[in-house]
């Protein structure tokens, strides 16, 4: 059974290309540990959208930009426990679960999709909302508001600790409506002029005419 949960506003990294750590989680096959991880439980999901289109030397770029969209989700590891009291603590950190997400139903954006499920990801930690310890893991792609397509899919995460045993998924549901906006007009063109603007331009011009025909 999927989680339904509102999609709400996510504010960027506070650098553009300083990113949360997160990162690949290195598995190591140990056939004496069979005990698969708990299912994630799911703290919280959000989607932004793109703001701009790309210009110049942002067109392309890989890391937050005012282009980029991104999905995130916050997940809380039952059995995992932190000494977030600590800030040595998280300096000595080491994720003891990744997480595999993959879409199994609907569709996403192809580059958000291929990015999502092409490692096994470990999050950034965190002190979740009720003082758990939680791992924020989120995704970019080029979201520019010209190219932009609702979001509507069914997102499985599943936990893999190291020895490669995988708990049973967590699914989530993730929908956004796509954000289109009203492209800017070049300097000079009439396009998206006020209509009293134009009309009133239209009245000078058969105003001359007329004094022009003697009227």
């Amino acid at each position: 059974m999927s989680m339904m949960l509102l999609i709400s506003a996510l504010a960027g990294p506070a650098s553009a290309c300083d990113p949360l750590p997160m990162g690949t989680f290195e598995v190591a096959a140990d056939p004496a540990d069979t005990e698969a991880p708990l299912a994630p439980l799911l703290q919280g999901v959000a989607v932004q959208r793109g703001e701009r289109e790309p210009v110049g030397a942002n067109a392309g770029m890989r890391c937050w930009s005012a282009t980029s969209g991104t999905l995130s989700f916050t997940l809380e590891q039952p059995g995992i426990d932190a000494e977030i009291d600590d800030p040595d603590a998280w300096e000595s950190w080491q994720p003891a679960v990744g997480y595999r997400l993959e879409v199994v139903e609907g569709a996403l954006p192809a580059e958000l999709e291929q990015r999502m499920s092409e490692t096994t990801w470990y999050g950034s930690p965190q002190l979740g909302q009720d003082g758990t310890y939680v791992e924020y893991l989120y995704f970019l792609w080029e979201d520019p508001p010209r190219r932009q397509e609702s979001l509507d899919a069914v997102v499985e995460v599943v936990a893999v600790d190291r020895a490669g045993n995988e708990g049973p998924p967590l699914r989530v549901d993730v929908r956004s409506e796509a954000e289109p906006r009203v492209c800017a007009v070049a300097p000079g063109s009439l396009l998206g002029a006020p209509a009293w603007l134009l009309a009133l331009g239209l009245v000078r011009r058969r105003r001359g005419s007329d004094r022009r025909q003697g009227r």
